[in-house]
């Protein structure tokens, strides 16, 4: 009796053996494959960074003397402060690029580009604020209120204000981008590149943007449109040029 006792046990516990052996080699063999799947994924995304950098690096420019004149520059929104209160220094860098690339008239008019979904948050109007108070006059900036995000702010400017060929104010990371989406859907854009903001003030906003690029080829595949289109109103050098609605930008002297 002890004999068949001993036994049973024995087999029941090479059951639990085999068991317990098979489902370790599976959970180590999906723990392989998934390690696997996260460097693919990893690979891809800093091959797809590199590929963005590379093919505008010839559209960058840092000097405003150096970049060539087009009629509007583009400034891409921000919030004007962070979420603790304090002066976003992404929004400063931009403010002050944009009141550069206008006194070196490289640009004769500014189209300032941002969200305001919400009535308490205003990116285009703080921007025209800040802009009016470092002396650009107020008829040589128009605001879109629907730049809820790059692409929008790119396809809006050509869409509904007109431009076929404009120049690109940010950070160098966000310009890169930008430059990009407008290539691909065939524009003609150039890019002024805002002072760059260290790595360690805004770690979060570098790394959201490494993984943006996913986004951005996702995009461009399936062909994602703004979210909000509206009416057009042309950015024009003379209103008997293009049907009204529209906004003169006169050339400056």
């Amino acid at each position: 009796m002890k004999t068949r006792l001993s036994k049973a046990s024995a087999s029941l516990h090479s059951s639990f053996s085999n068991l317990f052996g098979a489902e370790r080699k599976y959970v180590s063999w999906a723990a392989r494959w998934f390690l696997v799947l996260v460097a693919f994924l990893l690979l891809l995304t800093i091959l797809m960074n590199i590929w963005v950098g590379i093919s505008v690096d010839s559209t960058r420019y840092q000097d405003a003397n150096l970049i060539p004149k087009n009629q509007v520059g583009l400034v891409l929104g921000t919030s004007k402060y962070t979420s603790d209160g304090q002066t976003n220094v992404f929004y400063q860098e931009r403010i002050l690029a944009a009141k550069r690339l206008y006194d070196a008239k490289k640009v004769d008019c500014l189209l300032l580009s941002g969200d305001n979904t919400t009535l308490d948050y205003n990116e285009p109007v703080s921007m025209q604020k800040s802009l009016l108070e470092l002396g650009i006059p107020g008829e040589r900036m128009y605001l879109d209120y629907a730049g809820v995000r790059t692409l929008d702010s790119i396809l809006r400017a050509h869409d509904i204000f007109g431009l076929d060929r404009f120049t690109i104010v940010s950070q160098p990371f966000h310009v890169d981008r930008a430059i990009f989406i407008a290539e691909s859907h065939g524009l003609s854009t150039i890019g002024y590149e805002a002072g760059e903001v260290g790595f360690w003030v805004a770690p979060k906003t570098y790394v959201r943007e490494f993984f943006s690029r996913i986004l951005l080829f996702y995009d461009i595949f399936i062909g994602t449109e703004p979210k909000f289109w509206g009416e057009k109103v042309e950015i024009v050098t003379d209103t008997n040029l293009r049907p009204v609605p529209s906004k003169i930008c006169s050339p400056r002297e």
